[in-house]
């Protein structure tokens, strides 16, 4: 059989195998994309037949809705930054240490990582809810001068910043690898502070990799809803909660301003991920 039948026959092989993830991404992923962007040109008081820009134009002239568009973006930048730079720390503190102890952490951080959602906001509420375990041990130690608000923006980013970080940790993980010893011993050698290798040597060999987490790190804490409905219902404006709101509604759904709110949540994941994909092309370029 000559050499081209062969490969023909091997790339007829390898698109049927294919077409059954092929078919599952057009069903759930495509389709339902097509039809939120339809969904988000059509209102929902139809006054006039065809597309129409009355829901975008109401997501950006509602109060409501640009406080929750704040909120939503303040919450994820907040959550991100501080969840990295904690998990940073934790890692160059472990990588240094003996093999076990390192897959021990990595275990721990795999189950805290899928910690999340409902029974994240429900064991917050055991413990430092108002009749919290912990807030009433602070109570009686302070005095009655303990009082933090677990149900409050400030409690929600704890909530935020708790599964940010065991993610990152993960994510962060095989960047380290990437910097050798050997790179701070030639660092120390030469005279540099520890501090300096990071900041000159460590962190620009790293810089791809931090993008791509701060990118999952963004879109994980932006897109998020269970922690934030468990614990604040509707009562904090939060994007995720306003799309909520509107397919479901108290007395009248709005499904088109629900399509254009999520229209709008997922050109801000886009945004963030084509400025990290800009920052990463040109980090690799300065490595080469």
């Amino acid at each position: 059989m000559p050499f081209s039948v062969k490969k023909k026959n091997r790339i007829s092989a390898a698109i049927l195998a294919v077409l059954p993830l092929l078919a599952v991404v057009f069903a759930f992923e495509v389709i339902p994309l097509f039809k939120l962007l339809i969904s988000s040109f059509q209102p929902d008081v139809i006054i006039t037949s065809g597309f129409s820009f009355d829901n975008y134009i109401q997501v950006f002239t509602s109060q409501d809705s640009l406080l929750a568009f704040r909120n939503s973006i303040l919450i994820a930048v907040s959550s991100t930054v501080i969840g990295l730079v904690i998990a940073f720390a934790a890692i160059r503190a472990v990588r240094k240490s003996p093999a076990r102890t390192r897959k021990r952490f990595t275990a721990l951080f795999s189950v805290v990582s899928n910690f999340s959602g409902i029974p994240l906001a429900f064991s917050f509420m055991i413990l430092l809810g108002n009749a919290g375990i912990i807030k009433k041990i602070f109570e009686e130690v302070s005095g009655g001068i303990f009082a933090f608000d677990l149900y409050s923006e400030l409690g929600l980013m704890m909530l935020y910043i708790f599964f940010q970080i065991p993610l990152a940790a993960l994510l962060l993980m095989p960047a380290f690898d990437a910097v050798s010893s050997e790179m701070e011993e030639s660092s120390m050698m030469l005279g540099a502070s520890d501090t300096f290798f990071w900041r000159k040597v460590g962190l620009p060999v790293m810089l791809p990799s931090v993008c791509g987490t701060v990118v999952i790190l963004f879109a994980n804490a932006v897109c998020a809803y269970a922690t934030a409905y468990a614990l604040l219902m509707n009562n904090f404006p939060l994007l995720s909660l306003n799309i909520s709101a509107a397919y479901t509604g108290d007395m009248v759904s709005r499904p088109g301003l629900g399509a254009a709110m999520s229209v709008i949540l997922m050109l801000t994941v886009c945004i963030v991920n084509a400025l990290a994909g800009i920052i990463m092309k040109r980090s690799s370029s300065w490595m080469r």
